[in-house]
């Protein structure tokens, strides 16, 4: 079998014979590493390689050109902008309510691999992927390493709303523009808890109660601190359990290990309280995943959780948000929930809602979940590929984001992430499930990064990395990401080449190596075959593709458990949303050169594309290489760019 043939290869060896190559980017994803997150630190990347010295400031205009071998040409640019703002505002139109079927969340798991049922001290892992070779079967080859992050040095707070001006989902500084789930709040910190002992159990851990935890108050509380009344009928576990998940001195850890896992939060501004005093809840154990599964359906019988009017079902957007809570700890956002004010049930459950089953399927689902979950670089690739669309030129994208922004403003400056997460589901749901889970924490400087992204192609000044394609997530998850994700090959005309198919076989032949993968916009111009080197003519003929075919663990002992072809195949599920991509013409006659547009984002998706194009078969670099007619050294774009050094 092939995942028997296929040696373990370490992905390093390869970024370091390709060091001189990629020199001015490498160190954008890999230079510095945060202590407790044990991910390429976001802020000191730009800082260290210097290459944002050649991104002009998001004020300087794209003015285009049809003689310069880089700049976009005007009438191309303007078309791309009608058909931006046509595009977009029919999905603001259209964004009334979720889609259709939006809220069967495993549709975001596709190809989506489980986390080890026992997990090794380092958990990191490969893809493989079978690819074209001269051979008319090809080969399988090992693709990017990923490396997970098990464990942080300490839980994530979350503020939990006590003030009338408050900021959370659905309210903004007092305003209130829409109710967020009923039961956010409780849900959000059950399932973190779940997650983490989940995770622990597979690392042969444990979480236990602490000695720091207070008694429920009984009856009414003088606190002005929000405050989650129990009823009377809650079992002692329950109120145990719910002690530890909000006591403020953090109520449970891990047994016999310093850290946390990555889900576990802590608060300081919710009390419990109670109507009858609750005996022995001393003796109580902390449950395990499934003992607290348990609970939370206990929770989930004694408050009104559920209704058929309300626009968001609150156990699948309460779970969801809470993946999104290690991108949080990742990004240095800052969780803000909504009070916890939750009316009990007057009477046993007699809905015929499948709260049972959704708990049961989510329960079992977990771990494809965590493995999205816990790589907050994987799960951010997915988050900024909403704003994505097929064959749109590097040189170009200026115009598609800056109009895209030109839309969207007025909803951004509402602060209406409800509404948000509505337009970009319109578009691409699966993305747009994952805005919404990190909406649903509730801080709202993620509107700015939004706005900052489509003026710049960057989520904030000095960080890097939201424009760049994960191809294993979009194998994963089935929604591409970028040019990358669709290996065809097209012939524009004799001895002619387009230039996504030498960069897409040259990606084949270095498959290991991800920090090639810069940029996920289109490329632009043909290459003819005297501009190649002979040693690539037998492959340039042969047939091209390249497939996913499954993700290897390393230090797994079983092969069943180091194996694993996904959630689809795992569990016979095979369920998907569809985008839709379709770009709008304009309602009326482009007009010509009557938009502004900044240079960044074109600039800083053209770039890369040149780095890669300079590379030929023999590790030789050069901008011959590279093939752009009329291209030199002293083009205004590639001034203190350090793809030359």
């Amino acid at each position: 079998m092939d995942h028997q043939e296929v040696p373990d290869v370490d992905a390093s060896s390869t970024s370091q014979l390709w060091a001189h190559v990629v020199a001015f980017c490498h160190q954008a994803k890999t230079s510095a590493t945060s202590l407790d997150s044990g991910y390429p630190d976001r802020r000191s990347a730009c800082e260290s390689d210097g290459s944002d010295d050649s991104i002009d400031s998001v004020a300087d205009t794209l003015r285009g050109s049809i003689e310069d071998p880089l700049l976009p040409d005007p009438a191309m640019m303007d078309l791309i902008w009608d058909q931006a703002q046509s595009t977009w505002t029919s999905f603001v139109v259209s964004a009334k309510q979720w889609p259709r079927g939006f809220f069967n969340t495993c549709a975001i798991l596709g190809n989506t691999p489980a986390i080890p049922h026992t997990i090794p001290d380092i958990l990191e892992g490969n893809p493989m992927w079978r690819v074209s070779d001269i051979a008319a079967r090809g080969k399988v080859v090992v693709g990017g390493r990923k490396r997970f992050v098990l464990s942080y040095q300490s839980p994530v707070k979350a503020s939990i709303s006590n003030r009338k001006n408050s900021s959370h989902y659905g309210k903004f500084r007092g305003t209130t523009l829409e109710e967020p789930p009923k039961g956010l709040t409780i849900l959000v910190f059950c399932w973190s808890y779940i997650l983490s002992a989940m995770l622990l159990e597979r690392q042969g851990l444990r979480a236990v109660y602490t000695n720091n935890w207070s008694f429920p108050h009984v009856g009414e509380t003088s606190s002005d601190l929000p405050a989650l009344r129990l009823p009377s009928r809650a079992s002692n576990r329950l109120v145990r359990w719910l002690c530890a998940l909000f006591d403020r001195r953090m109520g449970w850890k891990v047994a016999g290990r310093k850290g946390y896992p990555p889900w576990a939060l802590w608060s300081t501004t919710l009390i419990l309280t109670t109507t009858t005093q609750h005996l022995r809840l001393e003796s109580e154990q902390a449950p395990s995943s499934e003992q607290a599964l348990q609970l939370l359906h206990e929770l989930y019988s004694l408050f009104e959780l559920h209704s058929s009017e309300d626009p968001m079902p609150a156990l699948q957007s309460s779970f969801m948000a809470a993946l999104a809570i290690p991108y949080y700890r990742y990004s240095g956002l800052k969780i803000q929930l909504p009070a916890a004010n939750l009316a009990h049930r007057t009477e046993r459950v007699t809905s015929t809602h499948d709260h049972g089953r959704i708990l049961q399927d989510y329960y079992l689902h977990m771990p494809h979940y965590m493995t999205i979950s816990l790589h907050p670089l994987s799960y951010r690739s997915i988050l900024w590929s909403v704003f994505w669309q097929p064959h749109i030129r590097c040189n170009v994208v200026s115009s598609w984001l800056n109009s895209t922004l030109k839309v969207l403003e007025p909803v951004i400056a509402a602060k209406d992430l409800g509404r948000l997460a509505r337009i970009f589901a319109a578009r691409r749901p699966l993305p747009a499930m994952l805005w919404l889970a990190v909406f649903l924490l509730g801080d709202h400087t993620v509107i700015r990064s939004i706005e900052y992204f489509l003026r710049s192609l960057q989520e904030e000044k000095d960080i890097r990395g939201a424009e760049y394609p994960d191809i294993t997530v979009s194998a994963w998850t089935r929604c591409p990401q970028s040019f990358w994700d669709d290996p065809s090959t097209t012939r524009p005309g004799p001895n002619q080449y387009s230039r996504r198919e030498i960069l897409q076989r040259r990606l084949n032949l270095q498959l290991s190596d991800d920090h090639l993968l810069l940029f996920a916009w289109e490329p632009f111009s043909d290459v003819s075959r005297e501009c190649i080197e002979p040693d690539f003519y037998d492959y340039l003929e042969s047939k091209f593709f390249r497939h996913y075919e499954y993700w290897r663990w390393r230090g797994v002992k079983t092969e069943a458990g180091r194996i694993q072809r996904g959630f689809s195949r795992d569990h016979k599920v095979d369920v998907a949303f569809e985008d839709n991509l379709v770009l709008l013409g304009p309602d009326s006659e482009v007009q010509r050169g009557t938009r502004t547009t900044n240079i960044a984002p074109s600039k800083r998706a053209t770039l890369p594309m040149i780095n890669f194009s300079m590379l030929d078969s023999r590790w030789d670099r050069t901008l011959d290489n590279a093939a752009i007619p009329g291209l030199e050294k002293r083009h205004p774009w590639l001034r203190k760019w350090r793809g030359l050094e």
